[in-house]
C-alpha cells in the first residue's frame, strides 16, 4: 500500500490510500483527517501509522492499519510544537519522534496500547527554528536529529523507559548548506545529508558505537551549468549502497550520485512532474516512487542498477522482451484520475544529462502562507538564509524576467528601427522636393526666356528692363529674330509686350513632364 498525504493548503482533507495493482497505481480510500498531514510514517509491526499535521499549533495523529490496508483514525494528541515537518518511529515501536520547522523543536510521544499516542514525553527546545528530521540509526541506538536552521546534525540517546532524550554529540556543516534530510547506507556506517541551501549532498563517516557524524564530502545535487534554482527535498539509498537518489525541487529531477570510489553525480532524470518533494521505495527496492507536490502527481520509476543504460519505462511491469507500454492515467472508483507515469527507467551509470532538464516550473513556495512566514523568521533568526532568500526570489523572477527583458530588447530595437526608416523616408521626400523646386525654376526661366525671345516686342520689352536672354546664339539666329521682329511691326500684330496691344498676355505654364522613370506631375 502508498499512502499519500496533503502539504498545500486547499489540496483537501485526508490520507489517501492507494495501491499498485496489475501495474497500476489506483486510489483506494481516503481516511479523513486534520489538515495539512505532511508526513507519515508506519509502525515497524505495520499495524499503524502516525501522520503529523503542519499546523501552526501542530498535531500528531495515529491510525489503525486495516487488514486490506484502510485506515482508521484513532486519535490526535498536540504535538509539542509549531508547523511539525516530519516524524519517524522508533525501532522498538514504543515511541513516535516528530520534528517542527516551527519551533525547531523535537518531541518524543509514547505508543500506548492498540497503537494510541500518549502526552509528549520530551521536548528538547532550540533557540533557532527549522529543525527538519529526525530518526533512528539502523541499529536502534541514537536518534540523529537534522536541523536546517542551526546547520547541525545531532545525536541523541533516547531512554526506552522515560522517554526522555539526551544529546550525546553535534556537528555543524558547512556555512549556508542548510540540511533537510539525511539517510544511511545499509551497513550504517555511513550518512548523506542533503543540504537544500546549497543544492548540495554531504557524504559523512558514522560511529554506530558514539553515534557521530563525521562530514567528509559535498558534491552538488544538479550539473553546475545549470540555471534554474534546485532546492533538494528527500534522498535515499539502493539497497546495495551504490546510488544515491535525491529529488530536486524547482530542477524538477532526481539526482543520482554513485558513492563508488567517492561521491559524485551521475546524472539527473525529469521527475515526471514539478516540485518533488518526497521520495520511497518499494520493498523490492527495484521502484523509486516520486510525490511531485505541485503537479499533484506521483510517479514509479524503476531502478535497476544492474544495467547502467537508462531506458523509458511504461506504468506495467516490464515485459520478458523489456520493450515497455505506454503510461497509463487510470480513473480510480472514487472519480478521481491518478496518472502513473514511467518517464525513464532509472539505471545509474549511464549517460549524464550535463545540462539538466530545466521545466518551465519555477520554484516557488510549499505554502504561500507558511512560506511567507518562514521568510521572516529566516531573515531575523538566521545569518546564513536572507542571501539564500533573495537568490530564491531572484530565481523565481529569472526565467519571466529573462523573457521580459529579451522581449523589451525586440520591441526597442523594432520601434528605433522603424524610426530610423521613417526619419530616412522624410529626408528622400525632403530632396525630392528641393529637385523639384529646382527643376520648376529652371523650367520657368527658360519658358520666360522662350516667351521673350518669341514675343513681338521683344526689344521695347528689353528696354522696359527685362534681362537679356543668357544663352548666346549663333548670327543667323539674331539676324532671324531682328527680321521676326521687323515683320510683326510691319503687319501691326501686337506681342505680348508690344506697345498698344489691346489682349492680354498669354499665361506662362510651367509644366514639368516626367522623364522614362517617373510618372506624374510635381505642384
Amino acid at each position: 500500500m502508498i499512502y499519500l498525504g496533503s502539504h498545500a493548503a486547499g489540496s483537501g482533507q485526508g490520507i489517501a490510500v492507494a495501491a499498485l495493482r496489475g501495474g497500476v497505481l489506483r486510489l483506494e480510500s481516503i481516511a479523513g483527517c486534520p489538515a495539512h498531514p505532511a508526513y507519515r510514517a508506519v509502525a515497524p509491526d505495520a499495524h499503524a501509522l502516525y501522520a503529523v499535521h503542519e499546523l501552526d499549533q501542530g498535531l500528531v495523529s495515529a491510525f489503525a492499519i486495516g487488514d486490506s490496508g484502510d485506515l482508521r483514525l484513532l486519535g490526535t494528541q498536540p504535538s509539542g510544537g509549531a508547523q511539525p515537518c516530519h516524524l519517524s518511529v522508533h525501532p522498538s515501536g514504543r515511541y513516535v519522534l516528530s520534528a517542527h520547522w516551527g519551533s525547531g523543536s523535537i518531541v518524543v510521544h509514547p505508543v500506548e496500547r492498540g497503537g494510541v499516542l500518549g502526552p509528549a514525553t520530551e521536548v528538547v527546545e532550540n533557540p533557532k527554528p527549522h529543525d527538519h528530521m529526525v530518526v533512528t540509526d539502523p541499529a536502534g541506538r541514537w536518534v540523529l536529529a537534522v536541523h536546517l536552521g542551526a546547520g547541525t546534525v545531532s545525536s541523541y540517546q533516547l531512554d526506552l523507559g522515560s522517554g526522555r532524550l539526551r544529546l550525546r554529540s553535534e556537528v555543524a556543516l558547512h556555512r549556508g548548506a542548510g540540511p533537510r534530510h539525511l539517510a544511511f547506507d545499509p551497513q550504517g556506517t555511513r550518512v548523506y545529508v542533503v543540504n537544500e541551501l546549497d543544492s548540495t549532498v554531504t557524504a559523512c563517516g558514522y560511529d554506530p558505537a558514539s553515534g557521530r557524524v563525521e562530514p567528509r564530502e559535498t558534491v552538488r545535487t544538479v550539473p553546475e551549468d545549470v540555471a534554474v534554482e534546485s532546492y533538494p527535498s528527500a534522498v535515499r539509498v539502493s539497497r546495495d549502497g551504490r546510488f544515491v537518489y535525491v529529488g530536486n525541487r524547482g530542477h524538477d529531477s532526481i539526482g543520482v550520485l554513485s558513492t563508488e570510489h567517492g561521491l559524485r553525480l551521475l546524472a539527473t532524470y525529469p521527475a515526471g512532474g514539478r516540485f518533488p518533494r518526497d521520495l520511497a521505495f518499494d520493498q523490492d527496492g527495484r521502484l523509486l516512487w516520486v510525490a511531485n507536490e505541485q503537479a499533484d502527481v506521483v510517479v514509479g520509476l524503476a531502478v535497476d542498477p544492474s544495467a547502467p543504460a537508462p531506458r523509458p519505462h511504461a506504468a506495467r511491469a516490464t515485459t520478458a522482451s523489456g520493450r515497455p507500454g505506454p503510461p497509463e492515467a487510470v480513473r480510480s472508483e472514487l472519480g478521481d484520475v491518478w496518472p502513473v507515469e514511467h518517464p525513464g527507467l532509472l539505471r545509474p551509470g549511464g549517460p549524464t544529462c550535463r545540462q539538466g532538464h530545466r521545466q518551465p516550473a519555477l520554484p516557488v513556495a510549499h505554502d504561500r502562507v507558511i512560506e511567507e512566514r518562514r521568510a521572516s523568521e529566516e531573515a531575523s533568526r538566521h545569518p546564513d538564509i536572507p542571501a539564500v532568500l533573495a537568490r530564491r526570489a531572484a530565481g523565481a523572477q529569472r526565467q519571466g524576467g529573462e523573457a521580459r527583458v529579451a522581449l523589451g530588447a525586440q520591441v526597442r530595437g523594432a520601434l528605433w528601427s522603424a524610426a530610423r526608416l521613417l526619419r530616412r523616408a522624410h529626408e528622400f521626400v525632403a530632396q525630392l522636393d528641393g529637385f523639384a523646386t529646382q527643376h520648376q525654376q529652371r523650367r520657368g526661366v527658360e519658358q520666360v526666356q522662350l516667351g521673350l525671345r518669341h514675343a513681338g516686342g521683344g526689344r521695347a520689352s528689353r528696354r522696359a528692363g527685362h534681362p537679356r536672354r543668357p544663352c548666346a546664339l549663333t548670327a543667323g539666329e539674331r539676324a532671324g529674330e531682328r527680321a521676326e521682329v521687323r515683320g510683326d511691326r510691319a503687319s501691326g500684330q501686337p506681342g505680348d509686350h508690344g506697345q498698344g496691344s489691346s489682349s492680354p498676355a498669354a499665361p506662362l505654364l510651367f509644366t514639368h513632364h516626367a522623364s522614362s522613370s517617373r510618372s506624374g506631375r510635381w505642384p
